[in-house]
């Protein structure tokens, strides 16, 4: 395998999940400076770091990803927007930002969203929340947003219990 790519730089959590296009694992940049391709077949490794006008990456962007065949979508955590990549062009103009400005006018809670699905029967990715009010659907031929309110938002910060209290807690409650 060979070695990280040009300029890749990294914090604790470099990756967050990835996801497979039938030849390469696309690593989901958490706290470093690049999209990482790794190819199946040779073990090389390439990294994408031209992020659309306007969005400064930053640690703990995103969390897991969604591909649709073509497209790889960036799952916000910390970012405020959601970042689709196309895989069949890769060039510089690859990344586009998909604004959550229709579903959150007022911006995004922290810590939004942990991950998504593709449905390819409908052809859309829905956001799995985690301190989002709301699920979201992202229509992937215009990239029209539709919210689900009424939701509880999931806490993404309860306090997680050890394998002990869980047995405890399943002897105490049958």
């Amino acid at each position: 395998f060979s070695a990280w790519p040009n300029g890749f730089s990294h914090d604790n959590y470099a990756f967050t999940g990835g996801v497979f296009d039938g030849s390469s694992i696309w690593l989901v940049p958490y706290d470093c400076n690049q999209v990482v391709r790794f190819i199946v077949a040779t073990g090389i490794m390439i990294g994408y770091a031209s992020w659309p006008d306007g969005f400064a990456k930053r640690g703990g962007a995103f969390m897991g990803a969604a591909f649709d065949g073509r497209y790889i979508y960036f799952i916000p955590n910390e970012a405020e927007i959601m970042v689709r990549f196309d895989t069949s062009g890769l060039t510089a103009g690859s990344m586009k930002a998909v604004s959550f400005k229709d579903v959150y006018p007022s911006g995004l809670p922290q810590i939004s969203f942990r991950g998504a699905v593709f449905d390819s029967v409908d052809r859309c990715v829905w956001l799995v929340q985690c301190n989002a009010d709301r699920v979201v659907r992202l229509n992937t031929s215009d990239l029209t947003m539709t919210a689900h309110r009424n939701w509880r938002p999931a806490s993404c910060t309860t306090k997680r219990t050890s394998r002990a209290e869980r047995s405890t807690l399943a002897a105490t409650s049958g």
